[in-house]
């Protein structure tokens, strides 16, 4: 009777506390790697969308005979609004179209990442000869505007200089263009060394052709 009373009495108070003590600390070792693989996936899912785009609007270039500009966003509201990206078109010769001829709505990256505003890539240029803010349509977070330029032969002809790779962080800006990279401690302007923060995506200039950075990629 004593062993059978024995065997039903339950946990003690130190045991439920021991155990919801190693499940704290379980807890506590999985976040960050869920948040890591979070972010990772969220880069390359932005990285995924991007070259869709990319590629849609140089074959676009291809297709019709005339200039296809990609628009990048770059929302400075500390992280509220997404980044984006849009195509448009000049319109074909005879149309009585004016202005650019819109190809996609705008195209959001995945929540907090960000083109990286840096000398030597696509997201600092200034929007091409022809195009300006007030021709697209309206997005929130006060954004900074960049982009470039396909031409019929989908040949990369806006900016005739300087470098043709798009960085992309998780991260904020702000409203004077800062930029923070998630979990870094310098801006994310500083640099994509030894980090493992940022995606990037290399262009040719004579095709066009995008393609992932694998070596960046694989720095996780």
């Amino acid at each position: 009777m004593n062993r059978i009373q024995r065997g039903n009495r339950g946990f003690t108070l130190v045991e439920l506390l021991t155990v919801l003590a190693i499940m704290a600390v379980l807890t506590g070792l999985s976040i960050p790697a869920i948040q890591g693989a979070r972010s990772t996936y969220n880069r390359q899912a932005a990285v995924d969308i991007v070259m869709t785009t990319v590629e849609q609007a140089r074959m676009a270039a291809l297709q019709s005979g005339e200039n296809v500009y990609v628009i990048l966003a770059k929302a400075t509201d500390g992280g509220v609004s997404p980044d984006a990206l849009i195509v448009a078109g000049d319109p074909a010769i005879g149309s009585l179209t004016t202005g650019k001829v819109l190809i996609t709505r705008w195209i959001k990256l995945p929540l907090n990442v960000r083109f990286r505003s840096s000398d030597g890539t696509l997201a600092v240029n200034d929007l091409p000869s022809g195009v300006t803010s007030d021709m697209l349509p309206s997005i929130g977070g006060q954004p900074l505007y960049s982009g470039f330029t396909f031409n019929s032969t989908g040949t990369m002809a806006y900016p005739v200089s300087g470098g043709l790779d798009l960085a992309l962080y998780e991260g904020i800006r702000k409203g004077d263009g800062t930029e923070t990279a998630q979990g870094a401690s310098a801006h994310a302007t500083d640099g994509l060394s030894d980090s493992g923060l940022y995606e990037v995506i290399r262009f040719s200039r004579y095709n066009g052709r995008s393609w992932a950075d694998v070596s960046n990629l694989l720095q996780k």
